[in-house]
This record gives C-alpha cells, structure tokens and sequence, in this order.
C-alpha cells in the first residue's frame, strides 16, 4: 500500500453562540482538514488546528508537505513524521508553529489510514487500552456575567458531567469570587478547572494561586505564557495547586522544557498542533518520566481531532482526563455521521471509546461540502 494523495480543504461555519476568554472572543469555527488516498482504496482523514485563516494551512499541506510523502508507505509513519520535520527544517530553517500544525493533520490521517487496513482502533494500534470508555470533563464555562456562568455550570452537572472548566483571568479578586460561586453552586464532590489563558504575571497569580487552595481546584491552566518557565517555577515552589499547560506547544521537546522546571501536573498537548498522534503518543511517554499526567487539550477543534484525541486518551498510562468542548461547534457538531468524544456522550462524567477501526470516524459529506472555503 502507497499514499497516492494528500488533500487539504479549508472549513469554516459561524457559532450560534460566542466564546469568550480573558484574551479573545471566537464567532467562527475554523479547521483544515486532511484528506490522504491510498492505493488501496483506502482513505484517512485528520485536521490541523488552523484558527484564523485555514486557507493557508491547506496551502502548506499540499504544496509544502505532500511531495516529501507521496509514495511512502503508511505504516512507515515514523519514517513519514521526520521526513516531514526535517523537510520542514530544511525549507524553512525551523519546523513549529503552522509548519507543525499543517504536519500534525498528516499524522493523524495516517494513523487513521493504519487502524483501517489493519481492522483495529488507533489506539490498540498504539499499545491497547483496557479502557472502554474515559473520564471528562466539561470545557470551558467562558467568561460571562457571574449569574450566567453559575447557570452554566450547575446545567452542565444536570446532564452528567463530574468535572468542569471555567474560563478566569480578570483579575485575582474577580477570579476568585467567581470560583467560590461555583463551588457553592455545583457542591463539594464536582471539580473544576481554572483557565487563564496566559492572562496573569507572577504577583497576581500568587495571589490567585492561595485563595485556591481553598477552594480547592483541580488545576491552575495555563497562568502563564508558554515561554515564561521562570514563573511557572515559582509558582510551583510557592503554591500546592496543581499546574496544568502545554497546549500552546510543539513536539516532545518542548513539553520536556515546560516539564524541566518541575511545576507542571499536567500536560495539555494539542494533537491538531504538537505533531499529531505520533508526537502526542511520545509526549504522553514524555510526561510519564515527570510523573505528570496527560490530559489532551481538544478546545476549539472540530470532530476529527477530538476523535483522535479521544484514541490518544484510550492508549495513554498516564491518562488524566479528557477535554469534553460542550458549546455549539458546527465542525464538531455536525462533520462526523457518529459522534465521537462528544458532549452528547457523556454519562457519569465518562465518554465511550469507540470500536471502530481507524479513527472511529466518518464525515458527513453533505457538511464537509457545506462549510468548504472557496
């Protein structure tokens, strides 16, 4: 069996309702999504993490990516992974950002078309999982008037989940109230996740931090700019509140920089962004010698990367919890003919894992037409 083909198509459909952070608001749902060909007749699919403007992320997965992979033979998908890294690094003299997201929707088409020809689900490709379903939790609860995110929050514990997420980075103070709210409204026994989407310095975060502990929170995500190690150090060495990050990264290395600084619990690895499923697999592997979990960030993606994320999840020892994006999402909602990892699953704050080869996925061809970029 050969790729024959790899094609990208550049999707994007309106949200009926705003989500909102501490940094951005999003009306749009945007992905590039992966078609890869076999001579078996065999098709993949997977998606690259392409926010704002997809159009150029399919430009790099068909004129910069393909030709270095055309021919090769899927289960070679190691041999393909570095052809591609180091492709990228000799183009360009460097291989992350949207090199790295255009590489990761590859990868995971790839794996797609593995599990296929083999019969079995990725993640038995990736080392079998006992695991029939998965923990999850409910992302996010975003920034909005308190009455409406305590109204979210206690909603989404009527329909089943134990855990949620709540988006936060107003201010240590306004943070804090809001946290204690939740907690009052969906009682002792629900976590929650705290998000601050890179908003604070150090000082305000400390602050943050100690009125956490008292909450108490299941983690603290993200406080910080990927690239500020140094406070995310010494918030660990001042603070007991677990550290959540590594969405904003690419590839094993860089999650082993954020891991060396001894703070992070959690590692959040996108797999439309960090290298697909191979990188993420490796980052999981990564993360286990820190003693860190591995709680893949699903976020604002569409349903392939959630199913793959959901396959990572099922394979994974050092498994945490799995991102569950609950709000209206066209591209989640709507592209696969079955749900997978959706919010519509959840029962006991648990997802099913499903049985079908590959990715588990199939698209709605009529969606995939609807919301293609011209």
């Amino acid at each position: 069996m050969k790729i024959t083909g790899v094609k990208a198509l550049s999707l994007a459909a309106p949200l009926s309702k705003k989500l909102s952070t501490s940094a951005q608001t999003f009306t749009e749902a945007k992905s590039a999504l992966v078609r890869l060909t076999t001579s078996d007749g065999i098709e993949g699919v997977g998606e690259c993490l392409a926010r704002y403007s997809p159009l150029v992320w399919s430009e790099l997965v068909e004129e910069v990516l393909a030709p270095l992979i055309v021919g090769a033979d899927p289960f070679d998908v190691e041999w393909i992974w570095n052809r591609m890294y180091r492709g990228l690094g000799s183009f360009s003299g460097h291989s992350r950002g949207i090199l790295l997201e255009a590489m990761s929707g590859i990868d995971i088409a790839v794996w797609d078309v593995m599990g296929k020809s083999a019969g079995m689900p990725v993640h038995k490709l990736l080392g079998g999982s006992a695991r029939s379903s998965i923990a999850a939790y409910a992302s996010s609860v975003g920034v909005a008037e308190l009455a409406a995110m305590v109204e979210d929050a206690t909603t989404l514990v009527e329909r089943g989940f134990t855990a949620i997420k709540v988006k936060i980075g107003l201010g240590a103070e306004q943070d804090a109230t809001t946290i204690w709210a939740l907690r009052k409204a969906v009682g002792p026994t629900v976590e929650i996740m705290v998000d601050a989407n890179c908003a604070y310095q150090y000082p305000e975060a400390a602050r943050l931090a100690r009125r956490l502990e008292e909450v108490p929170v299941a983690w603290f995500e993200e406080p910080f700019s990927t690239e500020d190690l140094a406070s995310y150090s010494m918030l660990r060495q001042n603070s007991i509140v677990p550290l959540a990050a590594g969405e904003g990264e690419f590839t094993r290395f860089g999650i082993k920089a954020l891991l060396d600084t001894g703070a992070v619990n959690v590692v959040q690895p996108d797999v439309a962004r960090a290298g697909g499923i191979s990188e993420c697999h490796k980052i999981a592997i990564t993360a286990s010698l820190y003693n860190a979990s591995f709680s893949p960030h699903v976020g604002n993606c569409g349903g392939v990367a959630a199913a793959a994320s959901v396959q990572l999840a099922a394979a994974a020892g050092n498994f945490n919890t799995y991102e569950c994006s609950y709000y209206p999402h066209p591209l989640r909602d709507e592209l696969l003919l079955e749900p997978v990892g959706h919010a519509s699953q959840i029962k006991n704050g648990e997802l099913p894992v499903p049985d079908r080869p590959g990715l588990g996925v199939e698209l709605n061809e009529e969606v995939v037409e609807r919301y293609t970029m011209r």
